[in-house]
C-alpha cells in the first residue's frame, strides 16, 4: 500500500506524521483542542538570525515526506542499532532497542474517531506521532513483530560492550543507587549476585 506521507508541526502539540488523506480530518481534531498548524516564518519571524532559511521546502509545513523514524525517550548512542525498512511507501527507521516497545504500544492501541466518522490510531514516541488507518496500524505492527527477534538480538549485542545510560549516570554521581530506569537496562549486564 502505498501512502503520500506528510509532516505537519502543529504549535504547542507534537508533530505528526500523517497519510494525506487523513491531514484535514487531522487538523480539524487538534484545531478543535487549541492546537494550529505552525507557520514557521509567523512563530519565528523574519527578524531572527538565519530567517532567510525559513524560505527553503524544509520548512514547508506540511511537509511531503519519504522517510521517517520515530524512537523511545531516554538517552541515547550514536551507534545504536537501526532497524530500516519499506513500510507503506515509506523509509521507516526504530532503534532496534525501540522495537519491542512499539510492537506492544501498537498491539495495544485504541481506536480513535475523528469527527467525520474516519477511524483511526495513533502511536506515540517521544517527540512525534504517528496517525495510522486501521490497515497501516496492521501492516506497521506485522512489520515490527517480524523484526522483533532480529532487533533484540542487535540490541544485546551492541549493548553487551557499552554501559548503560544509568550505569553512566551511577558512575557520574559516585554512587550505585537506583537512579532511575532506562529502556536500556534489561540489556546491562548482569550484576555479581549473591549466595542466596
Amino acid at each position: 500500500m502505498m501512502a503520500k506521507w506528510l509532516r505537519v508541526a502543529f504549535k504547542d502539540a507534537k508533530t505528526h506524521l500523517v497519510c494525506a488523506s487523513l491531514y484535514r480530518p487531522l487538523v480539524a481534531d487538534l484545531a478543535a483542542r487549541g492546537h494550529s498548524v505552525l507557520d514557521f516564518k509567523e512563530e519565528y519571524g523574519r527578524s531572527c538570525p538565519g530567517a532567510e532559511a525559513l524560505d527553503r521546502p524544509e520548512y514547508a509545513n506540511p511537509k511531503v515526506v519519504t522517510a521517517w523514524g520515530i524512537d523511545m525517550p531516554g538517552m541515547v548512542h550514536k551507534h545504536r542499532p537501526m532497524e530500516t525498512f519499506r513500510w507503506c511507501g515509506l523509509k521507516f527507521e526504530v532503534p532496534s532497542e525501540d522495537v519491542a516497545a512499539f510492537a506492544l504500544q501498537i498491539a495495544q492501541l485504541k481506536e480513535r474517531r475523528f469527527e467525520g466518522g474516519r477511524w483511526y490510531f495513533k502511536l506515540h514516541g517521544y517527540a512525534a506521532a504517528i496517525v495510522l488507518t486501521p490497515i497501516q496500524r496492521t501492516v506497521l505492527g506485522d512489520a515490527l513483530r517480524d523484526r522483533l527477534l532480529g532487533a533484540e538480538q542487535r540490541a544485546t549485542a551492541f549493548w553487551a560492550g557499552r554501559q548503560t545510560p544509568a550505569e553512566i549516570l551511577q558512575e557520574a554521581y559516585g554512587t550505585k543507587d537506583d537512579l532511575g530506569g532506562h529502556k536500556v537496562d534489561r540489556f546491562a549486564k548482569p550484576k555479581a549476585g549473591g549466595t542466596a
